[in-house]
Protein backbone atom coordinates (compact mmCIF):
# COMPACT_ATOMS: atom_id res chain seq x y z
CA UNK A 1 0.00 0.00 0.00
CA UNK A 2 1.24 3.53 -1.11
CA UNK A 3 2.00 5.79 1.67
CA UNK A 4 -0.30 8.40 1.71
CA UNK A 5 1.83 11.56 2.55
CA UNK A 6 3.95 10.87 -0.44
CA UNK A 7 3.44 11.92 -4.00
CA UNK A 8 5.07 9.90 -7.49
CA UNK A 9 6.74 11.91 -9.76
CA UNK A 10 8.94 9.94 -12.01
CA UNK A 11 11.07 7.29 -10.71
CA UNK A 12 10.93 8.96 -6.60
CA UNK A 13 8.41 9.72 -4.45
CA UNK A 14 8.62 13.15 -2.65
CA UNK A 15 6.28 13.51 0.74
CA UNK A 16 4.72 16.97 0.67
CA UNK A 17 6.39 18.31 3.17
CA UNK A 18 9.21 18.02 1.40
CA UNK A 19 6.95 19.76 -1.39
CA UNK A 20 5.84 22.51 0.76
CA UNK A 21 9.50 23.30 2.15
CA UNK A 22 10.32 23.15 -1.71
CA UNK A 23 7.45 25.68 -2.61
CA UNK A 24 8.47 27.98 0.16
CA UNK A 25 12.41 27.95 -0.31
CA UNK A 26 11.62 29.13 -4.38
CA UNK A 27 9.11 31.94 -2.85
CA UNK A 28 12.05 32.85 -0.67
CA UNK A 29 14.71 32.91 -2.91
CA UNK A 30 12.61 34.82 -6.05
CA UNK A 31 14.31 38.24 -5.87
CA UNK A 32 13.50 41.57 -8.06
CA UNK A 33 14.62 42.44 -11.06
CA UNK A 34 16.64 45.46 -10.70
CA UNK A 35 17.60 48.40 -13.27
CA UNK A 36 20.91 49.92 -13.47
CA UNK A 37 20.37 52.61 -10.75
CA UNK A 38 18.95 49.73 -7.81
CA UNK A 39 14.90 50.62 -8.59
CA UNK A 40 12.93 47.46 -9.17
CA UNK A 41 11.89 47.14 -13.03
CA UNK A 42 9.60 44.04 -12.06
CA UNK A 43 9.05 42.47 -8.37
CA UNK A 44 9.20 39.11 -7.23
CA UNK A 45 5.94 37.29 -7.59
CA UNK A 46 5.13 38.04 -3.57
CA UNK A 47 6.63 41.37 -3.77
CA UNK A 48 3.51 42.63 -6.05
CA UNK A 49 1.98 46.18 -5.22
CA UNK A 50 -1.13 45.27 -7.40
CA UNK A 51 -3.68 43.96 -4.92
CA UNK A 52 -7.73 43.93 -5.48
CA UNK A 53 -9.30 46.29 -3.52
CA UNK A 54 -10.84 44.77 -0.42
CA UNK A 55 -13.42 46.06 1.73
CA UNK A 56 -14.21 44.70 5.29
CA UNK A 57 -17.89 44.22 6.29
CA UNK A 58 -19.20 45.87 8.73
CA UNK A 59 -20.07 44.52 11.96
CA UNK A 60 -21.70 45.49 14.68
CA UNK A 61 -19.14 44.14 17.10
CA UNK A 62 -17.41 47.35 16.38
CA UNK A 63 -19.45 49.85 18.18
CA UNK A 64 -20.23 47.46 21.24
CA UNK A 65 -18.05 49.48 23.70
CA UNK A 66 -19.64 52.71 22.47
CA UNK A 67 -21.84 54.62 25.71
CA UNK A 68 -25.08 55.68 24.45
CA UNK A 69 -27.53 57.06 26.21
CA UNK A 70 -31.04 58.57 25.36
CA UNK A 71 -32.38 61.64 25.73
CA UNK A 72 -34.71 61.42 28.56
CA UNK A 73 -32.53 59.92 30.48
CA UNK A 74 -29.70 62.79 29.75
CA UNK A 75 -32.28 64.96 30.59
CA UNK A 76 -32.78 63.79 33.86
CA UNK A 77 -29.27 63.32 34.56
CA UNK A 78 -28.22 66.64 34.24
CA UNK A 79 -30.99 67.75 36.11
CA UNK A 80 -30.30 65.73 39.18
CA UNK A 81 -26.59 66.82 38.66
CA UNK A 82 -27.41 70.42 38.53
CA UNK A 83 -29.59 70.17 41.68
CA UNK A 84 -25.91 68.40 43.51
CA UNK A 85 -24.18 71.09 42.30
CA UNK A 86 -26.33 73.65 43.91
CA UNK A 87 -26.29 72.24 47.61
CA UNK A 88 -22.70 72.76 49.11
CA UNK A 89 -23.49 69.88 51.51
CA UNK A 90 -24.23 67.03 48.89
CA UNK A 91 -21.56 65.87 47.02
CA UNK A 92 -21.20 63.07 44.27
CA UNK A 93 -19.43 59.69 45.61
CA UNK A 94 -20.18 57.15 42.76
CA UNK A 95 -19.00 58.12 39.54
CA UNK A 96 -21.50 57.79 37.05
CA UNK A 97 -20.91 55.76 33.39
CA UNK A 98 -22.33 58.96 31.55
CA UNK A 99 -20.13 60.85 29.76
CA UNK A 100 -19.50 63.73 32.01
CA UNK A 101 -18.63 66.43 28.86
CA UNK A 102 -22.46 66.05 28.27
CA UNK A 103 -23.60 66.51 30.85
CA UNK A 104 -21.02 69.97 31.73
CA UNK A 105 -22.09 70.74 28.27
CA UNK A 106 -25.94 70.64 28.55
CA UNK A 107 -25.87 73.36 31.89
CA UNK A 108 -23.30 75.48 29.98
Amino acid sequence: MANKRSIQRGKERISIIVQRKNSKLKIKNQKASRGSRGRITKAAPYQSKDAPIARVAPNRKWFSYTRMISQDSLATSCAAVAETQKDPYVCLLKRSKLPIGLIKGELQ
